[in-house]
């Protein structure tokens, strides 16, 4: 019997045809006519960890990223359509409300019985977290009475298989269940490792108990019909492409690398301040950021930073107010009192436009509001020599990721002396930009959830 990885591959292939097949009376009731008739490629999601559930911000996550690029490239206009809860992700699919499926979805049998799904742009492991104070539970066998999971999730089937008849499903958010198991109000949870890894800084009191043994790809899922075969064979020809030309390595470097600069207290004290101080001045950011076209999340991450909320904060070399501007700084920018928390956001938030538009036009948005940032910590002269040894060394210059490392050879001597310029203190300016990003990913996930809940009173 011949067992070669290609005849192997074949006979999957094979399968999942004929699966596909028998699969036709499971069609959706009504389906919507194919990407390439009208150019319009519709998407199903969720908020979760790969695909961010506000696409126009500036942290919009891997699947969102990749899909808008996969239909670009098509030349399709992209739209999203977020489902209510988890399960209404494939009765969008099996009701021909979408043509994909995309919500950082597992690959399980189950589920390959039922749709198609894209070769993977991910994998995942799933770990089993509890209260740190909670000890002695190493297997599925210990787990504890209160357990609570997302509903429809691969948690929820995987408990179920294993027989434990204690789980209670909800359609709560992630973060509901992190705060829940952080308050000791649940015993334990289950998520995907990737995403604990992201949300860990902010719930010291949480930790995994144990690891679960498989790891699982993360696809895209498509309606198991003839559209649906030939937009899979599109999809995955595509991520071929751009798994080659090194995108999804990329993307995954920038949205799913775990902060590791992280400093505990100061993660617990940000959520504690979340619900203390920023709700005071919430609406001063929003307003500021409505004048200037920046995300109000954004310039919140970035006061929180320089000066934890604090509109009368002051330090030794004499920055005042909530967003730490010098006298001169307040000067150039027309701020009469850096102690009115307004004047104080306004103006930063306008010298942050300004270095923003100082870089080139070529370099993704969120990478020049990246590049910005460092330069408001360092200086923008600063942040373009360290823009200048990555190229000189052949990394990409338009790549903040590529470029950070780099922040830190600012104060070598023989490094700066090289490009003739003065030394700095770079690797505080890395660190400034990579709390702000922290941060900002924290408030963009918190003030999803508070929208949420609000739909949901008022329905």
């Amino acid at each position: 019997m011949r067992k070669d990885p290609s005849f192997i591959l074949g006979t999957i292939a094979i399968l999942v045809l004929l699966l596909a097949i028998y699969n036709l009376d499971k069609q959706p009731a009504k389906t919507l006519p194919a990407p390439w008739v009208y150019g319009r490629f519709h998407v199903t999601t969720r908020p979760n960890l790969l695909g961010n559930p506000a696409p126009k911000s500036i942290w919009p996550g891997m699947e969102y990223t990749l899909l808008r690029r996969f239909a670009q490239d098509q030349g399709w206009q992209i739209h999203f359509r977020e489902a209510r809860q988890f399960s209404d992700l494939f009765d969008d699919l099996l009701e021909g409300h979408a043509h994909l499926a995309a919500a950082n979805l597992s690959l399980t049998a189950a589920r390959l019985q039922e749709f198609l799904f894209t070769r993977p742009i991910g994998h995942s492991r799933i770990v089993v977290l509890v209260h740190a104070a909670r000890r002695g539970i190493r297997d599925w066998k210990e787990l504890p009475e209160k357990i609570r999971v997302l509903h429809g999730s691969i948690f929820e089937r995987l408990l179920r298989q294993r027989g434990i008849a204690h789980v209670v499903s909800t359609d709560n958010s992630i973060l509901d269940l992190l705060d829940l198991l952080e308050t000791g109000q649940i015993e334990a949870t289950l998520l995907d490792e990737n995403v604990w890894l992201l949300f860990k800084p902010f719930f010291p009191n949480v930790r995994v108990a144990f690891r679960g043994e498989k790891t699982y790809p993360i696809g895209w899922a498509l309606p198991v019909t003839a559209d649906g075969l030939k937009l899979q064979k599109r999809i995955n020809h595509w991520l071929q492409q751009v798994e080659q030309q090194g995108l999804l390595s990329r993307l995954k470097r920038e949205y799913l690398a775990p902060s590791e600069d992280y400093d505990p207290a100061g993660t617990f004290y940000f959520r504690k301040l979340l619900h203390k101080r920023l709700p005071r001045y919430r609406h001063i950011f929003q307003q500021v950021g409505e004048i200037t076209g920046l995300d109000w999340q954004l310039l919140a991450a970035m006061a929180y930073q320089e000066s934890h909320w604090n509109p009368r904060a002051r330090s030794k070399t004499g920055v005042r107010g909530m967003m730490m501007l010098t006298r001169a700084t307040a000067r150039e920018l027309g701020v009469k009192d850096r102690l009115d928390s307004e004047e104080s956001v306004l103006g930063a938030a306008r010298y942050l436009q300004k270095l923003i538009d100082k870089f080139p036009t070529r370099i993704p948005f969120d990478h020049r509001v990246w590049f910005a940032l460092g330069a408001y910590n360092i200086g923008f002269r600063h942040m373009e020599n360290a823009r200048v040894l990555a190229q000189r060394h052949g990394a990409d210059p338009d790549d903040w990721f590529a470029v950070k490392p780099w922040l830190s050879k600012l104060n070598h001597p023989d490094v700066v002396r090289s490009i003739d310029a003065w030394p700095a203190d770079g690797q505080q300016a890395a660190r400034y930009v990579s709390n702000i990003q922290l941060y900002y990913r924290f408030l963009l996930w918190n003030s999803v959830r508070d929208t949420r809940k609000n739909v949901i009173v008022h329905q």
